[in-house]
């Protein structure tokens, strides 16, 4: 989820996708979606000769509360760009109780915690193991949501008003 951008890293994700397929033989389908319409021309140009391109749905221009519910109703979430600076989409995941496989880039990690599968988004082979490794183990993945649950209450407006008014007292005090 997000936007459909080069820095999202989609490229490695179908790749990725694709030893998924391979090797589980699955029914299950990749999701992308986006609040907004533009879809990155490198990224549709791939997906056109991409082998499993009928398993892959991408759904753009939806309101907030569709992307919720199709977040809510992942199986789990693969969020491996390239760099994030905040990590909505893996707020959104944990609220909505899915696991997320992600990358160790810019603040994911803070973010993450220890509920989420982390990997080297420039390796797609990594992010696959990573995706077969959430589909085969289910007490895995019962866990990444639960500790999921207690990460993401870390993050609520009271206690960012706290901190940032705890901020503000350290500084009257200099």
């Amino acid at each position: 989820t997000g936007e459909i951008t080069s820095r999202s890293n989609l490229t490695n994700l179908l790749k990725a996708f694709s030893a998924f397929k391979k090797r589980q033989k699955s029914s299950m389908q990749l999701l992308i979606t986006s609040e907004q319409k533009k879809i990155y021309d490198g990224f549709a140009t791939n997906l056109e000769s991409y082998k499993f391109r009928n398993d892959v749905k991408i759904l753009t221009g939806l309101t907030m509360q569709e992307n919720a519910k199709i977040i809510a109703s992942a199986y789990g979430m693969v969020y491996a760009p390239f760099y994030e600076s905040f990590g909505t989409s893996l707020l959104k995941a944990m609220k909505c109780e899915v696991p997320l496989i992600t990358s160790l880039t810019g603040v994911i990690p803070e973010i993450g915690g220890d509920a989420a599968l982390y990997t080297n988004a420039e390796n797609f082979k990594e992010i696959a193991v990573k995706m077969m490794q959430l589909f085969r183990d289910e007490k895995l993945r019962k866990d990444l949501i639960e500790k999921g649950k207690q990460q993401v209450q870390k993050f609520n407006w009271d206690n960012t008003v706290s901190q940032v008014w705890n901020s503000i007292e350290k500084t009257r005090d200099i």
